[in-house]
């Protein structure tokens, strides 16, 4: 008690106490005005500690003020959770700047990747097959049969390796692509894609069922890329039945989006081999007999990546395929269903 007598409180106070919280008490001590603040304290052996004070003037039946009232509530836990709070908050904000120097590095050195691709084996592949153009062009007719059979080897891997750095560089400009969500017509898109690919590809007739499709929120440019690559797979895994190749393409609505499924009849394939068509080169046993060099897949991925949502597969051995592409933006469909119920073998229902 003989520490305290004759002292104000500005004893408690102490070098992390704000002189601002302090100024505001006392020009509320002489406004006679009640204040409430929060500041620092000190215990007799200099520890810190955090407190609420509300000080109000207390008048008698006149209206005067004689004296005032101080409340204090010990808000130093409060205080340290809200500390601890602002620390993670900055730990965090400092954890996503390193991670995105560090994505942004990484499409720095995916770029340089491009641009050696494009120019560094580029360059020599054009003179293979330039070259070998020149030479079948001037000694074409004095070669022997052997010759002849091996420099058209030689072409058609020249071609083959551009088609795969293409391929790389297409892959590649996807991971730098922003989605720009605008309102695109399902079925008008998956028209105009799938009449292209049916002239690039002959071979017996496939009918495509859209039907169910609707109204979806998504970038074009990357819409068409995936809807592209899907497509054309179907078609080519439909393409070796003599009749009723059928490609049906559908939306959903789910909690969050929309489900974009694109399906056929074709060969199929065991699902538990799934996740491997969505990287680069990985082709499966099964279609090894079909044409592709196992890219268009790993960009449909990538793109359905850029768009906010993700592709997955089912499928059974000779049940057809089912590709589906969540997309997490409105979308108007035929029905709403639960995404869990999405399996391998269910038809397209209203």
């Amino acid at each position: 008690r003989t520490d305290v007598f004759g002292h104000d409180p500005r004893m408690l106070q102490g070098p992390g106490t704000d002189p601002a919280a302090v100024a505001r008490i006392a020009l509320a001590l002489c406004a006679w005005q009640s204040v409430t603040v929060e500041l620092v304290n000190y215990t007799r052996s200099g520890v810190p500690y955090w407190v609420e004070m509300t000080i109000t003037p207390v008048a008698d039946e006149r209206g005067w003020f004689h004296y005032w009232f101080s409340v204090e509530r010990d808000i130093t836990e409060r205080k340290t959770h809200e500390q601890n709070l602002q620390d993670q908050a900055l730990e965090l904000e400092r954890r996503v700047l390193e991670r995105t120097r560090e994505l942004r590095h990484t499409v720095q050195e995916l770029e340089a990747f491009g641009r050696t691709v494009s120019h560094d084996l580029q360059n020599p592949l054009n003179g293979v097959r330039g070259f070998a153009e020149l030479l079948l062009a001037k000694h074409g007719p004095t070669l022997s049969t052997d010759a002849g059979r091996m420099l058209g080897l030689i072409q058609r891997s020249a071609d083959q390796m551009h088609t795969i750095i293409e391929q790389l560089l297409a892959l590649n400009r996807i991971s730098s692509m922003q989605a720009r969500p605008v309102a695109v017509e399902l079925g008008a898109l998956c028209m105009s894609l799938f009449e292209t690919l049916q002239r690039q590809r002959p071979g017996p007739a496939v009918q495509l069922d859209t039907t169910t499709c609707g109204m979806v929120h998504a970038d074009l440019q990357l819409l068409s890329i995936v809807l592209h690559s899907l497509l054309d797979n179907a078609c080519k895994f439909t393409g070796k039945l003599s009749q009723g190749a059928v490609v049906r393409v559908g939306l959903i609505g789910v909690d969050g989006g929309g489900v974009l499924s694109v399906a056929d009849n074709g060969i199929g394939f065991d699902a538990s081999h799934a996740q491997a068509l969505f990287s680069p080169f990985k082709r499966l046993v099964l279609a090894r007999e079909f044409d592709g060099l196992g890219i268009g897949l790993a960009q449909a991925a990538r793109a359905a990546e850029r768009l906010g949502g993700w592709l997955w597969a089912d499928s059974s051995p000779g049940q057809g395929t089912r590709f589906h592409l969540f997309l997490p933006y409105p979308s108007s469909a035929v029905a709403t269903v639960d995404a869990s119920t999405l399996t391998a073998g269910q038809p397209f229902e209203n």
